[in-house]
C-alpha cells in the first residue's frame, strides 16, 4: 500500500495534522520495532526477578548478569525505539510539518551491498522510502510541498506545487496555470 501519497489527508496535512488513515498505513513500522523493544523488556524483567528471587549465588554472577542481561536488554529496547519507536511518538502526537522543494528519486545499496534502499530528497531533507511501488510513484524533479513526522522524519505525504517545463525561459510553471493553459488548448 502507498501510504505517502494520500490525497484524502492533504487537507489535514496543510493544517499540520495526522491523519487516521495515515497512522494506520505506518503501524505496520511500530510493530516491526515492537518486537525487539519487548524482547528488551521481558529479559529486563527476567533479570529483576532473579534479583528478588535470590536465583544469583554470589556478587560476581550479579555483576556478569548484569552486564550482559541488561545490557543486552538495553540493546534490544533502543533497537525497538530506532525502528518504530520514534513513529509511535510521531503518531501519538499526530504534528506533520512540511517543507517545499526540488523532489529528488534517488537509490543506494543496502548494507552489506544487499538489495536497494530507495530515498526521496526534498530541498535539504532526505526521506528513506519502504518500498520500490510507492517509490515508483513518486514525482521526480518536480517542485514539491513534502509532508513529514518531525521526530522519525518520515514522509507522510506529498504535492506538486511546480511543474517543470520544457519550454520556455521560465522553467518553473504554477500546475494551476499548467492546468489552465491545458484546457485551453
Amino acid at each position: 500500500m502507498n501510504n505517502i501519497l494520500v490525497p484524502k489527508a492533504l487537507d489535514a496535512n496543510r493544517k499540520g495534522r495526522l491523519t487516521l488513515l495515515q497512522a494506520v498505513g505506518l503501524m505496520g513500522w511500530v510493530l516491526f520495532g515492537a518486537f525487539p523493544f519487548l524482547a528488551g523488556v521481558a529479559m529486563f524483567g527476567a533479570f529483576i526477578y532473579s534479583l528478588i528471587t535470590h536465583k544469583f549465588n554470589d556478587i560476581g554472577s550479579i555483576i556478569l548478569g548484569a552486564i550482559f542481561n541488561v545490557g543486552f536488554a538495553a540493546g534490544l529496547m533502543w533497537m525497538g525505539y530506532l525502528i518504530g519507536g520514534r513513529l509511535l511518538i510521531d503518531m501519538l502526537f499526530g504534528q506533520v510539518r512540511q517543507i517545499e522543494g526540488v523532489g529528488m528519486k534517488y537509490s543506494g545499496s543496502g548494507g552489506s551491498g544487499r538489495g536497494k534502499v530507495y530515498y526521496y530528497s526534498v530541498g535539504q531533507m532526505n526521506f528513506q522510502i519502504p518500498s520500490y511501488g510507492t517509490y515508483k510513484s513518486l514525482h521526480n524533479a518536480n517542485v514539491v510541498l513534502a509532508y513529514y513526522l518531525p521526530l522519525s522524519k518520515t514522509l507522510v505525504n506529498l504535492e506538486s506545487t511546480y511543474s517543470i517545463t520544457s519550454y520556455g525561459s521560465r522553467g518553473f510553471q504554477r500546475l494551476e496555470e499548467a492546468e489552465r493553459n491545458a484546457k485551453k488548448k
